[in-house]
């Protein structure tokens, strides 16, 4: 090669390899991660969220692809994104095969999710090794596809990694009953670790206990004094649901397990996991120790995201303007020098905001009418320097009557709030209740209650909440003092009961500025929250055990905090803004399971040191903003898309430290204004430009039931309630604090204020509003109720036929601590021409709509044949053993009474009233035989007679056809612990004799649920007249009285066999009330909603499909269905002799367990009901039978888990199904 073309070789080749390294650079260039910029990561940071929100929906087919666009993105690993998205993925790969989610899965579509759920779970545990959430999803991933080796390997590596001892525990309770004796051995030892960690923890302590009592360890006598120290608390309240003390039994067991005795000891262990089980304060610990694959979600990314990429958390401003500016003129506050304490209420219930003052030696209050100033219209003088708290709640629910647009539940709506708030003082004199009361003059006076001297005698009171802490439908008192918190239960009567004894609040007081009630983990009952350092939460908690027990989660070493409660990221779980005096930080939180919270890592929305936390929506855009205040003057942080922004100069200037401050509507112009304690005066400031946007007030009533009174199931504006708003793919939550809540919803529309508001009660009972209108809304509660239905087939639709199981409730209480009396069988008769035959089947349905749990351990439809023109009756009731006997009566002629008339009112007070043209046949029209209602199912004393002359002396049976409207066991628990009020009595039955009136059966027995007609053998006369009286204060109402004498008839009974039984799903039939004659609801099997409305209870329940075999035999193997379950059940039609009429019975053996917060377990399927116990719950010494039988039962049949997602997230999710 000549010396030209090497050199043109040369240059080539350098060309060629500068063109290659051109090509290197550009693609390392190009490949190497770079930190995004600000509006790439504002894009990626709405990629993770919109993925989150699809994971919590339980939809992780749409957050997949979401997060694979995450892992490919080329950021920095320190930025946090790409390990965040790859655990993220993880979680939503698990979701879909795991064994509670992914079993309706087609084969092919959950083998693909296999196949990425196995590398999801290895990219993380490659990116984070160490970490205890990639092998806990491992042992998921192993658990549904049935590979125990890899499970138990998993687990053990969980266990290694995890802290407060939930790993081990994990790995205990899924092989702890393994036949592998290796695998036991190491479930066993993973159970002594478990409890190593978690000493405090009562559900680790039984299983502990039953292990250990069994291997007679020796640290066996230490684990029942923990036990002992965990459950003490709580143990009057155990002895009063159980019959009994659990304290003898561990103390008996703790001196066997020292003595050796351990025959005694395992007994012990035993009997307590029986009783103890279903206790609120067990079932808490033990959600403290299980997971969820949601617990493992990454719902924010690191701060190293947003300061590498320079995103800020603030958005720009974009909000309409507003600015707060103090009310001039008449609307300026009024001048009162000395002010320690400030509230608004409307104590006249005039319907505007009335301004209380509380100085040192007054409480006052102002009021203003259109265009004119505050006036002064209520005074209570005080001793001087003795209170400096003020609060304002109705404690008496004495509101005198219904509204008159309350006629009814189908008339005009009603309107607001006719009981008047009273007040409650506090400070180092103590506490002091002042009855707000109307005077015969029409002025108001506040009026101390009697009986308070326990109250008054508490020192150095710093802090009082009112709150209905019990949940049977009054306020009580929680109390910080001197001496320490306690809690004043409301006796119904303004008087308080000390229960602190049954609750574990801690020994030592602590200071705390702030407290709020609200259902912090979204398991239906009222928690308090304590503006203090919390033990499991930001802030100091006491969590709601039911039945008035609490217990305090609360660092003792805490100081106060100013906090405020909010939905930040609208994710149907509760977040907590937390002021310390340095900062204030947002704590947000996941509820993977209702009853727990996972809390994350705080961040700072604000450098400003404040003490004290407000939130409004001051510019009415949906977002919650917040008033942070302290030493150094006030800021108005506005929540927006992305982050926080401080728009402080919206504020006017303040002269001097703010104490307090509360945002009202004063002028009603539909803007949040601030009423402002500065240091010892009350300012006003007007918001002057948020009602360029709409909002929506929402003033909540406790419903009067259809006849124009009160029930009195909940406090009267609903304090503590849930409210959840939809509109658009907006979701809002709130928690009702005073009489009106406020929502602002943005730019105005001329539609309505949102697609649904969902009410929750305090006392669980769950009401949706459809397309909520904009302004002022009063809404009522609807009853919760209990009993399944009967639905049946009548030749051309399925009606409603009656309710079943009504003398079967399960932890019902008739007063606290006694018990309803349970018959598990029953006879109810099907009037023939509501039941034919359908392709030669007898079709049925058995539902379950209400908030219940429902058990069938047999079910039968006997065909009743007689001659036409006769009639046939059981002798099915509520009512004492020896009235309820089964029997079949049949009579040639039913007769009615010449005479019908009622008095309500005490013994001989009253005027009769005659009713014989209503009670003398069925139609429809019932008989209200009382005036006065008390509260739902509880009235005035009534008296029906009737004249039954023609009757015989002796073999006549009375016939009454008519309804119950209920109390409830909460209602009971209330009326129990309120000495004025004696409670319902049922129908006593009083004949005419010579001598006068003489009660024959104090108790005669009542008509159980909707309308049924009962049979009541009458004593023999004694006497001529043949006058009789039924008497009692049930809300009872009665359509028909007759009476007949049975006699010859020809009866043919034939039991229909059953051809199947189908449990489903089904949802909720449409429900309506008569617009007259006082008839119970009715219900429309035809139009029905599939969407969950009750709160979930605990199952397992029975799984869907065939149980024909369960209903076949009373032999303790029961249906078990929740709330929207159906059964759908056909007889086989068996012939009928020609010209003949053909009734029916339905008898089954079953129970109703009630799901109201008073129903002892009212929560959870379990325990188990059993044809062996002598009572529910189950005494220690009557658990659910151990038999091979029942053990194949609950392992085949007792398989489906509550749905808790389906009710908690309904009203968010639907939210982000909607497209903006």
């Amino acid at each position: 090669m000549t010396a030209p073309a090497r050199r043109r070789s040369f240059v080539l080749l350098a060309g060629l390899l500068l063109a290659a390294l051109a090509v290197g650079l550009a693609v390392w260039l190009w490949m190497r991660p770079s930190v995004p910029e600000p509006a790439e990561a504002a894009r990626l940071v709405r990629v993770h969220n919109e993925a989150v929100a699809a994971l919590e929906a339980g939809d992780p087919a749409a957050a997949d692809p979401l997060l694979a666009e995450l892992i490919e993105e080329r950021i920095p690993a320190a930025m946090g994104l790409n390990v965040a998205a790859i655990r993220n993925r993880a979680v939503g790969a698990v979701l879909a095969i795991d064994a509670e989610s992914g079993d309706a899965l087609p084969a092919a579509e959950r083998e693909a999710w296999f196949v990425r759920a196995e590398a999801a779970v290895a990219a993380l545990q490659a990116r984070v090794p160490d970490a205890p959430a990639g092998f806990y999803l491992e042992s998921r991933l192993a658990t549904a596809a049935g590979d125990d080796a890899r499970q138990l390997e998993a687990l053990l590596k969980t266990s290694a990694r995890a802290d407060a001892g939930w790993g081990s525990f994990l790995l205990y309770d899924a092989f702890g009953d393994s036949p592998d004796p290796d695998r036991t051995a190491v479930a066993d030892a993973a159970l002594a670790e478990a409890r190593r960690f978690a000493p405090e923890n009562a559900w680790v302590l039984l299983q502990y206990l039953q292990w250990a009592t069994e291997n007679k360890e020796p640290e066996t006598a230490a684990a029942f004094a923990d036990l002992r120290t965990q459950v003490a608390p709580y143990a009057d309240g155990f002895a009063l649901r159980q019959n009994g003390d659990v304290l003898p039994l561990i103390e008996a067991g703790e001196a066997a397990a020292k003595a050796g005795d351990w025959n005694t000891a395992r007994r012990n262990a035993t009997l307590l996991f029986n009783v103890l089980r279903a206790e609120e304060v067990v079932r808490s610990d033990r959600l403290a120790v299980q997971r969820h694959p949601l617990d493992f979600l990454v719902t924010d990314l690191p701060s190293t995201f947003y300061d590498a990429s320079g995103l800020s958390r603030t958005p720009e401003a974009t909000a309409i303007p507003v600015q707060f500016e103090p009310f001039a003129g008449p609307a300026a506050a009024p001048e009162v020098a000395g002010a320690l304490a400030i509230e608004t209420a409307n104590l006249d219930l005039l319907g505007g905001e009335e301004l209380l003052i509380l100085t040192g030696d007054t409480v006052r209050a102002f009021s203003r009418d259109a265009g004119g100033p505050w006036a002064e219209t209520l005074r209570y003088d005080l001793p001087a320097d003795q209170f400096d708290g003020l609060l304002a709640a109705d404690l008496d629910l004495d509101n005198a009557a219904a509204p008159a647009a309350a006629a009814g539940r189908n008339g005009p709506a009603v309107a607001c709030h006719t009981a008047d708030p009273d007040l409650v003082l506090w400070g180092p004199g103590g506490v002091l209740v002042l009855e707000n009361r109307l005077q015969a003059d029409g002025t108001r006076a506040l009026v101390p209650v009697a009986d308070q001297a326990a109250l008054n005698a508490l020192e150095g009171v710093s802090l009082v909440a009112a709150a209905d802490l019990d949940q049977e439908g009054d306020l009580d008192l929680a109390v910080l003092s001197e001496g320490g918190p306690s809690l004043w239960f409301n006796r119904g009567n303004l008087t308080f009961e000390n229960r602190t004894g049954r609750s574990d609040l801690g020994e030592k007081a602590f200071a705390a500025t702030d407290v709020l009630a609200v259902d912090l983990d979204r398991d239906v009952d009222l928690d308090l929250l304590w503006g203090t350092a919390g033990a499991a939460a930001p802030v100091g908690v006491w969590e709601n055990l039911r039945h008035g027990e609490f217990r305090a989660q609360i660092e003792s070493a805490g100081g106060p905090l100013g906090f405020e409660l909010l939905d930040a990221d609208g994710n149907a779980s509760w977040d907590l803004a937390v002021a310390d005096g340095e900062r204030v930080r947002l704590h947000t939180s996941v509820a993977p399971a209702p009853g727990r919270l996972r809390w994350s890592e705080p961040r700072t929305i604000s450098e400003f040191p404040a003490t004290r936390l407000r939130s409004l929506d001051h510019d009415n855009d949906g977002r919650v903003d917040l008033l942070a205040w302290g030493p150094d003057g006030v800021r108005l942080l506005r929540n927006a898309a992305g982050g926080w922004e401080d728009v402080s100069d919206r504020l006017p200037a303040t002269q001097g430290r703010i104490q307090d401050a509360l945002p009202r509507d004063l002028d009603g112009d539909g803007d949040l204004d601030l009423v402002m304690l500065v240091v010892d005066r009350v300012v006003v400031w007007e918001n002057r430009g948020g009602d360029a946007n709409d909002s929506l007030q929402v003033a909540l009533l406790a419903e009067f039931d259809n006849d124009g009174t009160d029930p009195k199931r909940t406090n009267h504006v609903g304090l503590g309630s849930l409210l959840e708003l939809r509109r658009g793919p907006v979701y809002q939550a709130a928690v009702v604090r005073d009489a009106v809540t406020h929502f602002g919803l943005g730019p105005k529309t001329d539609g309505p204020a949102g697609e649904a508001l969902r009410v929750l009660w305090p006392n669980g009972i769950p009401e949706v509003v459809r397309e909520p209108t904009g302004g002022a809304l009063c809404h009522p509660q609807k009853l919760g109720g209990s009993c399944p239905y009967l639905y049946t087939w009548n030749g051309e639709r399925f009606i409603f036929a009656t309710d079943l199981c009504w003398a079967a409730p399960i932890g019902l209480q008739l007063a606290e601590g006694v018990f309803a009396p349970t018959r598990a069988w029953e006879h109810v008769k099907i009037d023939g021409a509501d039941l034919k035959p359908r392709d030669g089947r007898y079709e049925l349905r058995v539902t379950c709509e209400l908030w219940e749990a429902d058990y069938f351990d047999r079910i039968e439809l006997t065909c009743v044949d007689h001659p036409p023109g006769t009639h046939v009756f059981t002798n099915e009731k509520v009512g004492p053993p020896e009235l309820v006997e089964p029997r079949l009566y049949a009579a040639v002629t039913l007769h009615e009474p010449v005479a019908a008339r009622v008095r309500s009112g005490e013994e001989e007070a009253g005027a009769w009233r005659d009713v014989l043209e209503t009670i003398r046949k069925r139609d429809e029209d019932y008989v209200r035989p009382f005036e006065l209602k008390r509260t739902q199912g509880y009235t005035a004393p009534w008296t029906l007679e009737l004249d039954l002359a023609g009757s015989p002396r002796a073999g006549a049976v009375l016939l009454l056809t008519g309804w119950t409207f209920p109390t409830d066991t909460g209602l009971n628990v209330a009326l129990s612990q309120n000495p004025d009020l004696p409670g319902p009595r049922p129908p006593t039955l009083l004949m005419e004799t010579a001598e006068g009136w003489e009660t024959v059966l104090p108790n005669a027995g009542f008509p159980g649920g909707k309308t049924k007609t009962i049979a009541l053998p009458l004593p023999d006369f004694r006497s001529d007249d043949r006058r009789v009286r039924l008497s009692g204060t049930q809300e009872l109402y009665w359509d028909r009285a007759a009476w007949c004498v049975p006699g010859k008839v020809e009866v043919r009974e034939t039991q229909a066999e059953l051809l199947s039984a189908d449990l489903r799903y089904r949802g909720f039939s449409a429900r309506r009330w008569p617009e007259g004659g006082h008839g119970p609801d009715q219900f429309d099997y035809q139009n029905v909603t599939a969407e969950q409305i009750w709160p979930p209870m605990a199952g397992p329940f029975t799984r869907f499909g065939d149980v024909r075999e369960l209903l076949t035999a009373a032999d303790d193997r029961q249906a078990v269905l929740a709330s929207g379950d159906e059964i759908a059940l056909s007889f086989a039609a068996p012939p009928l002799r020609d010209g003949w009429m053909r009734d029916f019975i339905i008898s089954s053996i079953g129970y109703d367990k009630d799901a109201n917060l008073h129903t002892v377990h009212g929560q959870t399927v379990e325990p188990l009901p059993h044809a062996g116990m002598t009572r529910y719950p189950p005494p220690p010494g009557e658990p659910f039978p151990d038999t091979p039988a029942l053990r194949d039962y609950l392992k085949d049949y007792q398989t489906r888990p509550a749905d808790a997602r389906a009710f908690w997230r309904a009203v968010r999710d639907q939210a982000e199904d909607v497209t903006p």
